[in-house]
């Protein structure tokens, strides 16, 4: 017990502005153990995600700004509306995509729980 202790973290509210649209979202780790992911996304206004899953890890998502569509399903139909302080759950191996609205980039606050790479992309979801 005596090595353990509570850490600080900075989020880089700028890192965002390095998102390009050859790499429309930027991962920021924050912490990081053999089971557990911690860190900012930041993405770029109009420009959607790849196709991708998170392995078999349960991701867990709180929108600090901006909104998005998560888009998944067969062919990528069904869709979730994620908005300024909506919180959000990606359970492991769904192939989705991330499409910020066109208004403005986002900020969304991530943890991921589980084990494998965090981000694996992917052609798309079957039916697409």
């Amino acid at each position: 017990m005596a090595d353990q202790k509570v850490r600080v973290f900075t989020i880089d509210r700028k890192a965002g502005a390095q998102v390009t649209a050859s790499a429309p979202i930027q991962r920021q780790a924050l912490a990081t153990s053999p089971d557990t992911w911690v860190g900012v996304a930041h993405t770029h206004a109009g420009l959607a995600s790849e196709w991708h899953h998170h392995s078999d890890n349960d991701t867990y998502g709180y929108m600090i700004s901006g909104s998005m569509r998560i888009e998944f399903g067969p062919g990528g139909k069904e869709a979730a509306e994620v908005g300024s302080n909506d919180a959000f759950h990606v359970p492991k191996r769904i192939i989705h995509r991330e499409v910020t609205a066109e208004s403005e980039p986002g900020v969304i606050f991530l943890v991921r729980v589980g084990s494998g790479e965090p981000v694996v992309n992917v052609d798309g979801p079957e039916g697409s």
